[in-house]
C-alpha cells in the first residue's frame, strides 16, 4: 500500500494554518509525523525514490501562504437603522456566515471594524526543523518493531537447532507428524536457552515504547468519517464542491443567563463583555465567524427578535465558529482557551444566573479529559483489585511478582504501539481506557494459567525430591505446553473476535476493536516469551514461592482435618485436600449426576430465555447528552442550552438548495420556490415531529418568510445603501461564489442525534426528493446528524453479518484445533445463552429502568435506549471470553480423558482443577471493567456494565454449572470424532 505515497507527501504539504506567532514558523507536530511515517515506510519497504522526495518535502521551505486569511468586505462607516424583517434576515446571517462561503470563513461584516481582527498574511507556514526527519511516533515504530524481529530472530534461530534435534528439518519426521504441544515444547525450549536475550530485548522494547504513552491522548480522535456510498457521504463532498469549508469547522455556543423576568440584554456592561470577549478569542485563533444578540441589538439599535434570545429574553446565546475540524488538537487547545476567557471575563458582568459554553469541541475536550482521569483512577484501582484476587490463588508474593512484572512491561508497550497507530489510523477516545481493561484482565488471567500449572508441574514428582534447575526447566516447558497452547488458541480465538471489529466501517468500532486486537497478540507473546524466560532466569527463586503455597495449603488442610470433617478429596498437586476443593467436587458431582443435571441445564435455560425475551425491543441511541462527561461544565452547558433553545441547537441538519440551470438564488423565481420547499417539508411531517421544528435559511427565518420586495432593492449592483451592501455581505455567507446554491439549517424540537432523529431522516429525504423532482430545484440534506444516523443504520445492516461470521469463524477454529464438532457446537451454544441473558438484561436496565429507584446515573434508563455501539462492540468481546473460558476447562478435561478417565470423570476432574481459576479469573475480568462503570461518560459505563455481567454470568453459572452439566449427557461424545470418543473407560 506503499505505492501511492509520493501523492500522500505532495497532499501532506498542502499549507497549513498555524496559531503561533508568524516569527516561530514552526510546522504542526501531527502533520509532520504523518509525512515521519511515510518515509519510515518508504525506507523500510525499499522505495528509494519515492524515500528520497519525502524527505525533500520534509526538509524543503514553504511559502508564507495563509489558507485562514479572512476576505473581508469594505464596509460603509455610515449605518442607518433599518427595521422589521432586514434586521432579523441579517441576524440570521450573522449566525450562519462563516459556515458556508469561502473556505477561510468571513468575520462579521457589522463587527469587523473595531474587532481588532488579524490582518491577512500575518501568520504563515516555514519550513520545519531540516534535523528532525524522524519524530517520536516514527522512531517508536521503528525502534518497536527492531526489538521484536531481533527477539523473533533469536528466538528463530533457537528453534532451528533445536527442530533439527528432534529430526523436523532433516526429514527424519514431517511437522505434521509433529503435535503443535510438542512444537510449543521446543519453542519453550528456546525460549529457556535465550533467556536472558528474551528479558533484555522485552524490557528494551517496553522502555521505548513508554516514551509515546504520554501522548495518546493528545493523538486520539472523535470524529465520524462518512462512509463511501452513504447518503451523507455523496451530500458531505456536495457540499464540499460548492461550500468548501463548511464540513471542517468548529462551533461554539456560549450561554448568558439572568434569573427571569429579567431581561439578560438589560444587564450592564454586556456590550463591553461582547466585544472584549470576540477580541480576546480573535487574539487566540483567526475567527472565521462572532455573533451575539448583544452586539447586533447595541450596535443595530434593533432586536433581532428571538433568534438568539430564550427563556423569554431572560438567556442570549454567543456564537462564534473556527474553520478547524472540531475534534482536530487546534479545536481542542482553542476550547480550552475560549472556555477560560469565557469564565474570566464573565465575572465583571454583574447579575447573571449562569453561563457556559457548549459544542463538540467542548464536549470532545472533556470526553479526553474524562478518559484520562477514568484510566488513571478506574485501572488503578483495578490492578489493586485484580491483584488481590490473584494473590489468593497463587498464595505467594513471588508468583505474583509474574503477572505484575507482565504488566509493567504490557501497559507501556500497548500504549506506546496505540500511540504510533494514531498517527496513521483514527483512533476513538474510548479506546485506551477499553483497550487497558482488556489488557490487565487477559494479562492476569494468563499469567494466572501459567503460574498454577507451573506449581502443579513442580509439586507433580514428589515434594520431597530436591529440584534442580534442569527439574524447573522442565517443568516450564511443560507449563507452556499445556498451559501455553491453551493461551495460543483462546488468545487467537479472542483476536480474531476482537479484529472482526475492524470489518465495521465505523472509527469507533474499528479503532476498539484493533486496538484490543493489538494488545490481545502482545498479550499471548509476552507470556509464551517474558514468562517462561523470567522463570528460567531465576528458577530457585521461584521454586521457593511454589513451596509458600503448598505450605499455605497444608496448613488450610490441618485446620481442615481437626474441624472434623473427613470429606476431603484425594486429588493430586494444586488439588490437594482443603475445604474450597471438597466444594468444588461435590459441585462437580452436583452437576453431572442425575436428574440434577437436567434441572441445572433446564434453570440455566429458563432464566437465560426468560431475560433473552427483552431482547426483540432493542433500542438504541447516540444522544448528544451521552457523550459529554456527567458533572462537566461542558454537561451543564449543553443542558441550559437545549433547556433555552432546543437540543437541536447545537447539532443541526445541513439543508442545501441548488437553483436550476440558468437563474441564482437571488432571483425572485428562485425566491419564491426555495420558499415554497420549506412550507411543503415542514407540512409533510408527521404532527409529533412539527413541535419545535425550525428550519433557518437565507429567506425563511424563526417559522416567517422574507418578502421578495424587501430583498429585490438590494440586488440592484448600483445601490449604494450600506444596509444593502450588509445585506449583500451576509447573503454571501450562505451562497456559493456563483450564486447557485445556498444552504441553511434544519433543527427539529429534538436531538438529531437519537432514535427519533433516525426515524426523522429517511422522511425529509423522501420530501426533499420529491420536491427536487417537482420543482427541478435540487435539495440535499446533510450535515454530523445525518452523518451519524448514517452510520448507525450502516452498522446494524452489517451487524447480523458479522455475528453470523463470527460465529462460524469461532466453530471452525475449535474444531480444527481440538477435532470435536460436539465441542465447537455447545462452546457456540453456551456463549449464545450469555449473550442473550447479558443483551436481555441491559435492555431492561437501560431502557426499561428497573434500577432507577438506586438513583445510579450509570444504571439509569433515563435515555430509554442503549448506547448504539454497546452491543455491537460487546458482541465480539462477549463471544471471545466466553470461549476462552470454555477452552480452559475442555482442556483439562482432554488432558485427564487422554489418561484413559472416564468421561464423566474427568468432566468432574477439570471442574475440580480449573473450577476456582476459572472463577477468579471472571473476578479479575469483572474487577478490571468494573471500575469503568463509575466512568462519568455513560458511553464508557454502558460499555463496562455489559463486559462485567458478561463474565460474572458466565463464569459462575454457564461455565461451572450449565457446561459441565450438558457434558454429562453426551459422555465419550463430547470429544466426537476424535479418538478420545471412540471406546475407552466409560465415565
Amino acid at each position: 500500500h506503499i505505492g501511492p505515497a509520493q501523492d500522500l507527501v505532495t497532499g501532506l504539504n498542502a499549507p497549513l494554518h498555524n496559531v503561533e506567532d508568524h516569527h516561530e514558523m514552526k510546522m504542526p507536530s501531527l502533520r509532520r509525523d504523518c509525512r515521519a511515517l511515510v518515509v519510515f515506510a518508504c525506507c523500510w519497504f525499499s522505495l528509494p525514490e519515492t524515500a528520497a522526495s519525502a524527505v525533500a518535502s520534509l526538509t524543503g521551505a514553504r511559502g508564507t501562504t495563509n489558507r485562514l486569511a479572512p476576505v473581508r468586505n469594505t464596509v460603509t462607516n455610515a449605518r442607518e437603522t433599518v427595521s422589521g424583517p432586514v434586521s432579523l434576515l441579517q441576524a440570521s446571517f450573522s449566525v450562519s456566515r462563516g459556515a458556508g462561503g469561502d473556505a477561510s470563513g468571513h468575520v462579521d461584516a457589522d463587527i469587523a471594524s473595531d474587532a481588532g481582527m488579524k490582518k491577512d498574511g500575518e501568520v504563515g507556514i516555514g519550513p520545519p526543523p531540516p534535523s528532525i526527519v524522524l519524530t517520536l511516533p516514527a522512531a517508536l515504530a521503528a525502534l518497536i518493531v527492531l526489538g521484536f524481529v531481533t527477539t523473533i530472530c533469536v528466538l528463530l534461530w533457537q528453534w532451528f537447532f533445536k527442530l533439527d534435534q528432534a529430526g523436523v528439518c532433516c526429514g527424519k519426521k514431517s511437522v505434521d507428524d509433529l503435535e503443535f504441544s510438542k512444537t510449543l515444547g521446543v519453542f519453550a525450549r528456546c525460549v529457556v536457552e535465550a533467556r536472558w536475550a528474551v528479558l533484555v530485548l522485552a524490557v528494551a522494547t517496553s522502555a521505548v515504547a513508554a516514551f509515546g504513552a504520554p501522548g495518546i491522548f493528545g493523538s486520539i480522535e472523535t470524529e465520524f468519517s462518512p462512509t463511501p456510498g452513504m447518503e451523507s457521504y455523496k451530500a458531505r463532498l456536495r457540499f464540499e464542491e460548492l461550500f468548501p469549508g463548511t464540513v471542517r469547522a468548529a462551533d461554539f455556543f456560549a450561554l448568558v443567563e439572568v434569573p427571569p423576568p429579567a431581561q439578560v440584554l438589560d444587564v450592564p456592561g454586556l456590550r463591553e463583555f461582547s466585544f472584549e470577549l470576540r477580541r480576546q478569542l480573535n487574539s487566540s485563533h483567526n475567527l472565521a465567524s462572532f455573533v451575539s444578540n448583544a452586539t447586533l441589538w447595541f450596535e443595530s439599535g434593533v432586536p433581532s427578535g428571538s433568534l438568539l434570545l430564550g427563556n423569554q429574553g431572560s438567556t442570549t446565546l454567543f456564537y462564534w465558529r473556527i474553520a478547524e475540524g472540531a475534534t482536530s488538537p487546534a479545536a481542542l487547545q482553542f476550547a480550552d482557551e475560549a472556555v477560560e476567557a469565557f469564565r474570566w471575563l464573565l465575572k465583571r458582568v454583574p447579575g447573571i444566573s449562569f453561563g457556559g459554553v457548549a459544542g463538540a469541541s467542548i464536549a470532545t475536550k472533556a470526553a479526553v479529559d474524562a478518559g484520562e482521569r477514568d484510566l488513571i483512577k478506574c485501572d488503578s484501582i483495578a490492578i489493586v483489585l485484580a491483584m488481590a484476587v490473584l494473590g489468593r490463588i497463587v498464595g505467594s508474593w513471588r508468583l505474583l511478582l509474574v503477572p505484575v512484572l507482565s504488566l509493567v512491561l504490557l501497559v507501556p508497550l500497548s500504549v506506546g504501539i496505540l500511540y504510533c497507530i494514531a498517527h496513521v489510523e483514527e483512533v476513538i477516545v474510548t479506546t485506551p481506557s477499553i483497550m487497558l481493561s482488556t489488557l490487565i484482565a487477559m494479562s492476569i488471567d494468563y499469567s494466572l494459567f501459567l503460574v498454577t500449572r507451573f506449581g502443579e508441574e513442580i509439586r507433580r514428582p514428589s515434594d520431597h525430591i530436591e529440584l534442580t534447575e534442569a527439574h524447573v526447566q522442565e517443568a516450564i516447558v511443560k507449563t507452556v505446553q499445556t498451559s501455553g497452547f491453551m493461551i495460543v488458541i483462546s488468545g487467537f480465538i479472542l483476536t480474531t473476535s476482537f479484529l472482526m471489529l475492524t470489518v465495521f466501517p465505523v472509527s469507533l468500532v474499528s479503532s476498539l476493536g484493533l486496538g484490543c486486537g493489538m494488545s490481545l497478540m502482545l498479550t499471548i507473546w509476552m507470556h509464551l516469551t517474558f514468562v517462561p524466560a523470567l522463570l528460567a532466569a531465576f528458577p530457585l527463586w521461584f521454586v521457593r514461592g511454589v513451596a509458600e503455597a503448598s505450605e499455605e495449603e497444608e496448613e488450610v488442610a490441618v485446620d481442615h482435618r481437626a474441624s472434623g470433617n473427613s470429606q476431603a478429596p484425594t486429588l493430586s498437586g494444586t488439588e490437594r485436600s482443603s475445604s474450597h476443593k471438597a466444594q468444588w467436587e461435590w459441585l462437580a458431582e452436583l452437576v453431572t449426576t442425575w436428574p440434577w443435571n437436567a434441572g441445572f441445564v433446564l434453570a440455566t435455560l429458563g432464566v437465560t430465555l426468560g431475560m433473552g425475551l427483552a431482547v426483540p425491543r432493542l433500542a438504541t441511541t447516540n444522544d448528544f447528552a451521552l457523550a459529554t462527561p456527567r458533572g462537566t461544565q461542558a454537561a451543564a452547558a449543553y443542558g441550559h442550552l437545549s433547556a433555552a433553545f432546543g437540543p437541536g441547537y447545537v447539532n443541526a441538519f445541513h439543508l442545501m438548495m441548488e437553483s436550476r440551470p440558468g437563474e441564482t438564488v437571488l432571483s425572485r423565481s428562485f425566491w419564491v420556490t426555495s420558499q415554497e420547499i420549506v412550507r411543503g417539508i415542514i407540512a409533510g411531517l408527521p404532527e409529533t415531529d412539527r413541535d419545535g421544528f425550525d428550519v433557518q435559511l437565507f429567506n425563511y427565518i424563526g417559522g416567517s418568510e422574507v418578502p421578495w420586495y424587501l430583498v429585490a432593492p438590494c440586488t440592484n449592483v448600483t445601490n449604494k445603501l450600506s444596509s444593502c451592501k450588509q445585506l449583500l455581505s451576509a447573503m454571501g455567507m450562505v451562497t456559493n461564489e456563483a450564486n447557485t446554491a445556498t444552504w441553511g439549517y434544519i433543527r427539529p424540537g429534538f436531538d438529531p442525534m437519537g432514535p427519533r432523529g433516525r426515524e426523522l431522516l429517511p422522511r425529509l429525504r423522501k420530501l426533499t426528493d420529491d420536491w427536487s423532482a417537482r420543482t427541478g430545484v435540487r435539495v440535499t440534506i446533510g450535515g454530523g446528524p445525518a452523518v451519524l444516523q448514517d452510520t448507525i443504520t450502516l452498522v446494524y445492516d452489517l451487524f447480523p453479518r458479522i455475528i453470523g461470521a463470527t460465529m462460524c469463524i469461532v466453530l471452525v477454529l475449535l474444531m480444527v484445533a481440538f477435532g470435536s464438532v460436539l465441542f465447537a457446537l455447545r462452546s457456540i451454544l453456551s456463549a449464545s445463552l450469555t449473550l442473550i441473558f447479558v443483551y436481555g438484561l441491559a435492555i431492561r436496565v437501560y431502557q426499561d429502568g428497573i434500577f432507577d429507584r438506586l438513583s445510579l446515573p450509570n444504571l439509569s434508563g433515563e435515555h430509554g435506549a442503549l448506547v448504539w455501539a454497546a452491543p455491537v462492540i460487546c458482541f465480539n468481546i462477549v463471544v471471545g471470553l466466553c470461549v476462552d473460558y470454555d477452552i480452559f476447562l475442555f482442556m483439562r478435561a482432554t488432558e485427564f480423558r487422554m489418561r484413559k478417565m472416564g468421561a464423566t470423570s474427568a468432566v468432574r476432574r477439570a471442574l475440580c482443577s480449573t473450577g476456582s481459576i476459572i472463577t477468579a479469573a471472571g473476578l479479575v475480568m469483572a474487577t478490571a471493567f468494573g471500575g469503568l462503570l463509575f466512568s462519568s461518560v455513560l458511553q464508557v459505563a454502558v460499555l463496562a456494565f455489559f463486559i462485567v455481567v458478561a463474565v460474572l454470568y458466565d463464569t459462575f453459572v454457564v461455565r461451572c454449572v450449565f457446561t459441565p452439566a450438558i457434558m454429562s449427557f453426551f459422555g465419550r461424545y463430547n470429544w466426537w470424532p476424535s479418538a478420545l470418543s471412540q471406546g475407552g473407560v466409560n465415565g
